[in-house]
């Protein structure tokens, strides 16, 4: 099957979903190694001008159903305010959280949504939000939570889920208002529809820059990087001048990235730079948390010891500020290990001490796994680290600090 014709029935599939009044939730079954695939098809429909319904995404991950729900509102609220302004020029006027009205962090998130859904102008489209969490670690609250969307939401929702075991698979079997795609095909037959459909040149300009980018992916995933920087710098000359900001972010970003993994170190920091510049402007905070972090490992290798840390700290404060302390501890544990190479000794053990203390700070038990699992990776570079510098007796009674 070509890939143009695979996206073609998928893409049918979800515009009959979106545009008809049967169904509010469709869980979108993907295999862990097309999941990114699947992400950039749902950033392709939302900008075809034909798709006329608001597509917002978040990311948010699910440990309970208050975390979620509170964090997820935050997020959407936080990217419709961004570009209140734009959408005030075609008649929506944004709502705000209900934040004086006493409601659960659920039904504060449904409220919203119906709110949302009234803004809309009549034939303007549907607001679709769509769920792609980055972690589901209490599967059965997240099942029930998206059976209460699903019983009453004023909006479409789009859920990511896995295609093998999905969580969603029973609420669609006993919820009329929950739906399924699966959106799966071969590895190995994507990669060669993706090579085969470029080398036949019918697709569009917005095609040709998506279809190079995951044959850039495909490389890199293989550790084809010289393959995998050419087709990425081709991305990047392909999103002059009307690309999306998020797609020129993470254009700027994939191609670094492979640079860094080429040793190609001045070029590999011009586009983490220049990937944090379009993030800044456009205020894509997640993503430039992690430019940032990778731009420290760059300037760190060029010895620039005093700009790594301090990329590395503004990388820091992005996570604690959108809230996730496992993506901080990560940028600490970095930092540290900057710390340590300049022989900082004392500097890079408190960055490390920050570190566990992060993962020590998370209570949530369903959370307990991430916790512990982070801790002991922690202490455990933390362990080589005062053994190499001849600190061992110190680390029982860092482990007896940290420990609950």
């Amino acid at each position: 099957m070509a890939l143009n014709e695979f996206f073609s029935k998928q893409t049918l599939q979800l515009r009959q979903f979106l545009d008809g009044e049967d169904g509010v939730l469709r869980g979108i079954l993907v295999a862990p190694d097309i999941k990114q695939l699947a992400m950039r098809w749902l950033v392709a429909l939302d900008a075809d001008e034909a798709n006329p319904h608001m597509l917002i995404v978040t990311e948010t991950p699910f440990h309970s159903a208050d975390q979620f729900f509170t964090e997820a509102l935050a997020d959407l609220v936080a990217q419709n305010e961004a570009h209140r302004e734009r959408l005030a020029a075609i008649e929506v006027n944004l709502p705000s959280p209900r934040d004086g009205v006493p409601l659960s962090a659920r039904r504060r998130f449904r409220t919203y949504l119906t709110d949302l859904a009234k803004a809309m102008p009549a034939g303007l489209g549907r607001v679709a939000i769509v769920l792609l969490p980055n972690e589901v670690s209490d599967e059965a609250q997240f099942r029930e939570s998206m059976r209460f969307l699903a019983e009453a939401a004023p909006a479409k929702l789009v859920v990511m889920d896995r295609l093998s075991d999905a969580i969603l698979g029973s609420l669609a079997e006993t919820e009329p208002q929950v739906s399924i795609q699966r959106f799966h095909l071969d590895p190995a037959e994507i990669e060669r529809s993706v090579h085969d459909d470029l080398a036949r040149g019918q697709l569009s300009p917005v095609e040709t820059r998506r279809y190079t980018a995951m044959a850039g992916a495909f490389a890199a995933a293989h550790r084809r990087y010289d393959e995998a920087a050419e087709y990425q710098q081709r991305v990047l000359n392909l999103c002059q001048p009307d690309c999306p900001p998020a797609e020129l972010a993470g254009a700027c970003y994939d191609l670094a990235n492979t640079q860094l993994a080429l040793k190609q170190f001045a070029e590999a920091e011009a586009n983490f730079n220049r990937a944090a510049h379009v993030c800044l402007e456009h205020q894509i905070q997640p993503m430039l948390a992690m430019v940032l972090c990778n731009l420290g490992v760059v300037l760190q290798r060029q010895n620039r010891i005093d700009d790594a840390l301090r990329s590395l700290d503004v990388a820091r404060r992005t996570f604690s500020a959108i809230g996730n302390p496992p993506a901080e501890a990560h940028v600490l544990d970095c930092a540290a290990r900057v710390l340590a190479q300049a022989g900082r000794r004392d500097e890079a053990e408190e960055a490390w001490r920050s570190a566990l203390a992060l993962y020590d700070g998370i209570d949530n038990p369903a959370m307990r796994d991430v916790r512990e699992h982070g801790r002991d990776d922690l202490l455990e570079k933390l362990r080589g680290y005062l053994e190499q510098t001849g600190q061992a007796g110190k680390l029982a009674a860092i482990a007896a600090e940290v420990r609950r």
